[in-house]
């Protein structure tokens, strides 16, 4: 709140900052005990001296947090990670606090450290009520492919394509003192909030449940944050690519353009939209939206490629959404992963503009990165006919 940077790159400097904490502590600490050993004077200075051994003390805590912040460990044991990331914080800041022993002053800058955090908490969950209140209530309902839709009608909020909330579940027991992130996969102009949610564990179980029971729940919604700076319709050229549950970022912003293009306010002259997803069933869950999105735009403007990378492709529209599709739009079902740098080459081969976003796992990312990096090399060049590329990267998880 204070500095106005989005949380998905403060979180790559509390990454960075944390592990140069732990550097500096390691640095720290060693010259104490190698010298305390070489005067044989270890066990005299850990039973007496407090501030040795709450050193020691606070720097195993610190090890266990670098260590199980890694990301595939992170990834894959979220849940676990989180509760156990915030006791064992508690225990480090403990032991250090008793360690510092207020040497230099010391204790000011926790106090100071605590002040700050706690009047940000204070002011962020005031504007939250304030903003948006405690009125809002979403349903749930279960899709393919071990997905849930979230819905949350709403007369008063107003978000922007690609923005995300973070959301408070009341009802969902001791889920209801955390918030979580989910991107809005609706437009303002429908009245209400939807998000699409991979089950897993934890708090999209508890949302899996809450489907099966035609349960509710009311919510705290904390935001808009994020999405595009500025808007994809001042391009010529818009390529949308999306991995998995990144879809939910690029539906928004696909859902707006052909809103644009069917009032026939936009620049683009031509969408493509891509998706790479492991089983044909997630396919299913945006059939709908792509038929309501496509209605009234014009013919041969925009591209659906969707990608199937797992298991044999034997996903297909029905032959009336087939039909209405295909009125506008051209619809490729391929298998495989796609080639999204041929995909970018192809789309800034031409003379004009483009623009591209993308949101999906760190590998697909690196590549549309790298692909656009080359048109850029060529546009510098002057071998490109392309003007101008732009490329937002949106972070796939949290």
């Amino acid at each position: 709140m204070l500095t106005g940077t989005p949380h998905e790159k403060l979180q790559v400097f509390h990454r960075w900052a944390a592990w140069i904490m732990y550097i500096t502590s390691l640095l720290h600490t060693f010259p104490f005990i190698v010298y305390n050993v070489e005067q044989g004077k270890m066990s005299l200075v850990y039973s007496t001296k407090s501030y040795y051994w709450t050193g020691v003390a606070a720097l195993i805590p610190q090890t266990w947090l670098i260590l199980m912040s890694w990301g595939p460990i992170r990834s894959r044991y979220y849940e676990t990670f989180k509760k156990l990331h915030f006791i064992v914080t508690i225990i480090f800041m403990i032991f250090l606090f008793i360690h510092c022993n207020f040497r230099l002053s010391s204790w000011d800058y926790f106090w100071a450290t605590g002040a700050v955090y706690g009047v940000t908490w204070l002011t962020r969950f005031g504007l939250t009520l304030f903003r948006n209140g405690l009125s809002h209530t979403a349903s749930f309902e279960t899709l393919p492919d071990r997905a849930v839709r979230v819905r949350i009608p709403t007369k008063t909020l107003k978000w922007g394509p690609g923005q995300h909330y973070f959301v408070r579940f009341l009802n969902f027991g001791g889920h209801a003192f955390t918030s979580h992130p989910f991107t809005v996969a609706s437009i303002p102009d429908s009245g209400v909030l939807e998000f699409y949610v991979r089950v897993r564990e934890g708090i999209t179980g508890r949302m899996a449940a809450a489907a099966a029971s035609g349960k509710t729940s009311t919510v705290s919604l904390d935001g808009p944050y994020g999405g595009l700076h500025g808007s994809l319709s001042v391009y010529d050229r818009v390529v949308l690519l999306a991995g998995g549950s990144g879809v939910s970022f690029t539906v928004p912003i696909l859902q707006d353009l052909l809103k644009g293009l069917a009032e026939k306010n936009v620049k683009s002259k031509h969408i493509h939209f891509v998706w790479a997803v492991p089983r044909d069933e997630s396919l299913d869950c945006y059939q709908e939206l792509f038929n309501s999105a496509l209605k009234g735009v014009p013919k041969g403007t925009v591209t659906l490629s969707l990608y199937v990378t797992g298991s044999s492709r034997s996903w297909s529209p029905s032959s009336s959404d087939k039909d209405d599709i295909k009125e506008v739009a051209a619809l490729e079902t391929l298998d495989g992963r796609p080639n999204v740098g041929a995909i970018v080459r192809e789309a800034s081969s031409g003379a004009g503009t483009v623009g591209i976003t993308v949101c999906g796992p760190d590998g697909f990312a690196l590549d549309v990165r790298n692909a656009v990096a080359d048109c850029e090399l060529g546009i510098a060049r002057g071998t490109s006919s392309c003007t101008e590329i732009f490329l937002h990267t949106e972070a796939y998880s949290w």
